[in-house]
């Protein structure tokens, strides 16, 4: 039996086709392209169907879409990229209908207000420079646009763009880009959400480290930042991958005349007071420099008559900007052995609350005479430890005895480059890529590391780039396809030049070699000691050194989209790619704790004392350095109708 479809159906039939050819053809996603519609009447209300709708990028002096109004007089155009749009309207019988500076920001889905054409000849325009404000009515999405204007203009503490999503309702959390490096939207909690669950992309290319989803991959200067848009909830259906908010960041791009800017921001710690907990514990004013240089520029790329030359084709985008910092240190109060103790003489060691210690012999229970242990119960490593640490700086605080605080220094610097390429009035294609090199010298530690002078230098270099090529193929009916590719390394080291405490050969440390797993550290450094209860101990945190951490993603995004009538069919597949090495935080160095335990038959009340006999509380070390290797593609697919049941009120 044979079954014929109706009209309607076979349309219906023949555009979802289409979406699942798209799907075989090429490789969704997180894009930024925004959709623009309206309704062209007459004066007396009635539609108009058939009118010639014309959409004109203003920045680039090219049209970028054709197309005509449906029978019940309504268009819609997608995809668009973010800019500053012109529509023009004509139609038979009726004047030029022309409204300019129409803006569109990322993801956006404009309805403009209905549009009356007055008759006459089509020779002549009525121009609308200055209409209602434009309202989102196409999508139920919330959110927030933060402009290039606004990002440059607005006061920026260590001009991290970022930190301006603390203006949007909804939004907790803060961080500061100087001191803590590429920051990422895990440290912001949108509407009570954990961070981790946030999204960021750079033009619709992810980059964000999925090995925490909360850093970026690589950082972009504001003056390189056209938009960013952050959607909160409601989101659409081409949204996957995370479940909290998704933060689109658009990179300016060339205009058809040349732009450019320069600058130099400045700051001294001359012009600060120096905080109040710095005064109170004596401590001078500490280095906090910045020294940030950039410069960009951008235009047409044309040979006066022979390419380009009406400046309409192609367009080019190139900033630059090199950070020099130094970052105010933590300020760091601890307790150190103090010179009697690493002598043997506890007598004046007491607890937080001001108490003196009982020093204990392990060998009967009973107190050491006077607290002091005698010089010949000392063991050679213990004493070695002690002396390891530096001597009290500051007296008469009850809970430290020793207090620093050392600037970091921070260069970094940022390129990006972007083409804008218009091939023809059905194809259109723009490149960028932004490389971001760190180099900084860390001495306030890794992790969980306390302990003075003993600098780490952690380069983390980020590169992030994207192609996006979209095709119309009929007025009708577009498609947009994305590559992209972003990465990012931390790569933390120590060298003898840089950091001589850490190596244990100049200790001469012997249980070095009666270790568990004595060739499990192939570096030779120090283990780490681990003081217990003491008020505020040092710590050292050795880990998995050199560490090297790197992220690499790669993206392929199709979106289709199909208009009917009043439906917008629209589908997508998005598929990504990881390469993700991350060392296990394995401690091939051992991990000795001397702290105070009762139930601990060499216990003597004190972890330092402890250490000076050579007893400690237990010891852990790895057998070798793990590093994980992680791979894995993660593939999301959406289908999507648009449906306005009416266009017109």
């Amino acid at each position: 039996m044979h079954t014929k479809w109706p009209t309607g159906a076979r349309v219906w039939l023949a555009a979802l086709g289409c979406i699942l050819f798209a799907f075989t053809t090429c490789a969704w996603g997180q894009q930024v392209s925004a959709t623009l519609a309206g309704v062209v009447k007459d004066a007396q209300g009635a539609t108009v169907p058939g009118a010639r709708v014309s959409i004109v990028n203003q920045e680039q002096g090219v049209m970028v879409r054709e197309l005509t109004t449906e029978a019940d007089g309504s268009f819609r155009a997608y995809p668009l990229n973010p800019g500053t749009y012109t529509v023009s309207i004509q139609a038979t019988g009726f004047k030029k209908f022309e409204q300019r500076d129409i803006r569109l920001y990322a993801n956006d889905r404009i309805n403009l207000p209905n549009i009356a054409l007055e008759i006459g000849a089509v020779s002549e325009t009525v121009e609308v420079r200055a209409a209602a404000v434009q309202l989102e009515t196409e999508s139920a999405a919330r959110s927030s646009v933060i402009t290039g204007t606004q990002v440059v203009n607005l006061a920026l503490n260590g001009r991290n763009f970022l930190d301006l999503v603390k203006t949007a309702p909804g939004i907790t959390g803060s961080f500061d880009g100087q001191t803590t490096g590429k920051t990422g939207p895990g440290t912001i909690n949108v509407n009570g959400q954990r961070g981790p669950m946030n999204n960021i992309t750079l033009d619709g290319v992810s980059n964000l480290d999925t090995g925490n989803n909360e850093s970026e991959h690589t950082a972009l200067n504001v003056d390189a930042v056209a938009e960013f848009k952050m959607l909160t909830n409601s989101k659409t259906a081409d949204f996957g991958k995370a479940a909290g908010a998704t933060i689109n960041v658009v990179t300016k791009g060339g205009t058809n005349q040349f732009h450019g800017v320069g600058y130099w921001f400045h700051r001294h710690e001359g012009f600060n007071a120096n905080p109040w907990l710095s005064n109170y514990n004596n401590l001078p004013r500490q280095f906090y420099r910045y020294n940030y240089q950039g410069y960009n520029i951008g235009g047409p790329v044309y040979i006066p008559g022979k390419f380009n030359t009406n400046k309409d084709k192609l367009f080019f985008f190139w900033a630059q900007e090199w950070q020099e910092q130094l970052v105010r240190g933590t300020l760091r109060q601890l307790t150190v052995p103090t010179e009697a103790e690493r002598q043997g003489n506890f007598a004046l060691t007491h607890e937080a609350d001001g108490r003196l210690v009982t020093i204990r012999d392990p060998l009967n229970g009973q107190p050491f005479g006077g607290n002091q242990i005698p010089q010949n119960r000392w063991n050679k490593d213990g004493q070695t430890i002690l002396g390891w640490f530096p001597t009290p700086n500051v007296a008469g605080y009850p809970n430290f005895n020793y207090q620093w605080q050392k600037p970091d220094p921070y260069p970094r610097r940022q390129i990006m480059i972007r083409g804008d390429y218009n091939i023809n009035e059905k194809w259109r294609l723009f490149a960028r890529f932004v490389r971001d090199q760190d180099k900084r010298t860390d001495y306030s530690g890794w992790g969980t590391q306390n302990v003075p002078d003993m600098p780490f230098l952690v380069p983390a270099p980020g590169r992030n780039g994207v192609v996006n090529l979209t095709t119309i193929v009929n007025p009708t009916l577009t498609n947009e396809f994305i590559f992209g590719a972003s990465w990012n390394m931390i790569d933390m080291q120590v060298t003898p030049e840089l950091t001589p405490k850490i190596y244990a050969k100049n200790y001469n440390l012997s249980y070095k070699a009666d270790m568990p797993y004595p060739n499990a550290d192939r570096t030779g450094l120090i283990s780490n000691w681990r003081w217990g209860d003491l008020p505020n101990p040092t710590s050292t945190n050795i880990r998995s050194l050199p560490f090297h951490n790197a992220n690499v993603t790669f993206e392929f995004t199709d979106n289709v989209s199909k208009m009917y009538g009043t439906h917008q069919l629209r589908a997508g597949i998005y598929v990504q790619r990881q390469r993700k090495d991350q060392p296990a935080f394995t401690n091939t160095e051992g991990n000795i704790f001397f702290s105070r335990d009762s139930a601990n038959p060499g216990d003597t009340n004190w972890a330092y004392s402890n250490a000076l006999l050579g007893n400690f509380q237990s010891l852990v070390q790895a057998s070798t350095a793990l590093r994980g290797m992680y791979r894995y593609t993660n593939t999301e697919w959406f289908v999507a109708d648009t449906w306005k049941a009416r266009t017109t009120p």
